[in-house]
């Protein structure tokens, strides 16, 4: 087995280890070892994070500066991220941070970020009505007239119908399906997601996978 970086390979191999070993082991010493690992990792993921930050600027400005299409809206997201970075800055210095009634970060999270989230639900819910709606007319069959069927039951429980709240729907059915199916499929993704992210994890640790050379 050949590695372009072994020494990079052996690191996180050994990295990977000690940070899994130390949640089974009880040892003094161990748990300080990963405790530091783990304190680096938090540095390594910040500063990825501000490279990752600066990468995204830099790319949007250029686009401000060639004039490219859609240049507005990256000028937004620089004027956004500049005016909440600064408004944080504000808080932490008026010591409002994360005092909810007087903190503008706060403010800005009720009043501007949570609606947009609210409204683009509601539009990807209509989206995917309309979609299982075209899905049926190409291909009717049983998978697509129940997610449909299911769809228009939650639209129809979760807001009243033209101002008519319908109890059925309201008070047995939607709560049903959003406590029970729903609920029961989110659960059944992310076991599956834990037990990829496991699997994919200790495979890069036994060098089964190789992210780091060919």
């Amino acid at each position: 087995m050949k590695f372009k970086a072994p020494i990079a390979t052996v690191f996180a191999i050994a990295t990977g280890f000690i940070v899994l070993l130390g949640y089974f082991i009880e040892s003094p010493a161990l748990l300080a070892v990963r405790t530091a690992l783990l304190q680096w990792g938090i540095l390594l993921a910040a500063t990825a994070m501000l490279v990752g930050i600066g990468s995204l600027l830099g790319a949007h400005w250029e686009k401000v500066r060639t004039g490219a299409k859609g240049s507005p809206y990256s000028a937004l997201l620089i004027l956004a991220f500049f005016g909440t970075f600064l408004l944080g800055i504000y808080d932490y210095i008026q010591g409002t941070w994360g005092v909810a009634e007087k903190s503008w970060l706060q403010w800005i999270f009720n009043y501007v970020q949570y609606p947009v989230q609210t409204s683009l639900m509601a539009v990807l819910a209509v989206a995917l009505a309309y979609a299982a709606i075209r899905m049926l007319r190409t291909r009717p069959d049983l998978p697509a007239i129940i997610f449909l069927g299911t769809a228009l039951l939650v639209l129809a429980g979760s807001a009243p119908l033209m101002g008519i709240r319908i109890p059925i729907l309201s008070d047995t059915l939607y709560p049903w399906i959003t406590h029970f199916l729903a609920l029961a499929g989110a659960r059944g993704i992310l076991l599956g997601i834990a037990l990829g992210t496991l699997a994919t994890g200790l495979r890069v640790l036994a060098g089964i996978d190789r992210p780091y050379g060919g």
